[in-house]
């Protein structure tokens, strides 16, 4: 069994059980170009707060993490896959949090379902949705006015950052609290969320597995056959091979069908290497 990532005090996810996972990562899975590569994990944590995770993995060549959302599979079980397309060895770890923006959404529909008012609640979610502002590439600048005043207005910001400064204004505004009660329970704030989610305090998992991508013998290493020599001496006294070269044979075509290595030495029973013995067999 893996061996739990040591988190903080302030970190309250627990990452474990990781499958697939060999001796600690200390060996790679296998695999070939365009399979999908499955993964799951343990992820809990204290209490009742809703949880994210996401899977992190890269090739060898690549410089930055790729991230694919993990989803709940019951049971403290997450999962996710990705397809590796390129050959060669995958780094793969995972990461996971306290996700606060589902859980204050789920907080708005259980106290909105129980004919409770929340304003407060829709002034800390108009918080949450600040923070999703600066994540969604809010800039601010600040202008000096006539009067010495400052002023602040926005610069060349995404399509998304005014729609969630609409949004927290809205949080804001009292006069306007159905609209916003409809708001905070809507998919609109659920996908927001998700795009720009607050992680604060993330555990990682602590080993950094890997996978390595292969490519299959018969598209690697085309050409090279076995052939089963004739059941006779090819000289007057010379020992035919017989029915325990035949079985050798069989043998060597059946390695040589699994093989993934770079090279592998066997012996191949035909009339043209008998007397040589051994063949490299390479890429």
């Amino acid at each position: 069994m893996s061996v739990p990532t040591t988190i903080s005090g302030q970190s309250r996810v627990v990452i474990e059980r990781v499958s697939p996972e060999l001796d600690g990562g200390k060996f790679p899975i296998k695999a070939i170009p365009g399979d999908v590569v499955a993964v799951e994990a343990d992820i809990f944590a204290d209490g009742h707060d809703y949880l994210a995770a996401v899977l992190l993995y890269k090739h060898t060549d690549d410089t930055t993490w790729t991230e694919t959302a993990m989803a709940l599979l019951g049971n403290d079980r997450w999962g996710a896959s990705f397809i590796a397309e390129k050959q060669g060895r995958y780094t793969y770890t995972f990461e996971a949090w306290v996700d606060h923006l589902a859980s204050w959404q789920h907080e708005v529909h259980l106290k909105v379902a129980d004919g409770q008012r929340i304003p407060s609640e829709l002034l800390a979610g108009a918080t949450y949705i600040d923070g999703m502002v600066v994540r969604a590439g809010g800039k601010v600048a600040e202008v000096m006015k006539a009067k010495g005043k400052k002023k602040k207005e926005p610069v060349d910001e995404p399509a998304d950052v005014n729609v969630l400064r609409e949004m927290a204004a809205l949080f804001r505004d009292e006069s306007r609290y159905d609209e916003a009660v409809s708001v905070a329970e809507s998919d609109q704030f659920t996908f927001y969320a998700a795009r720009y989610p607050e992680r604060q305090h993330p555990t990682r998992y602590q080993h950094e597995l890997g996978w390595k991508l292969t490519v299959p013998v018969r598209d690697s290493a085309p050409g090279i056959a076995c052939f089963p020599v004739r059941l006779r001496a090819k000289r007057p006294g010379e020992r035919p091979p017989g029915t325990e070269h035949l079985k050798m044979w069989r043998l060597c075509c059946r390695a040589f069908q699994e093989w993934d290595s770079m090279c592998c030495t066997c012996r191949l029973f035909t009339p043209s290497v008998l007397r040589t013995g051994r063949v490299k067999i390479t890429r």
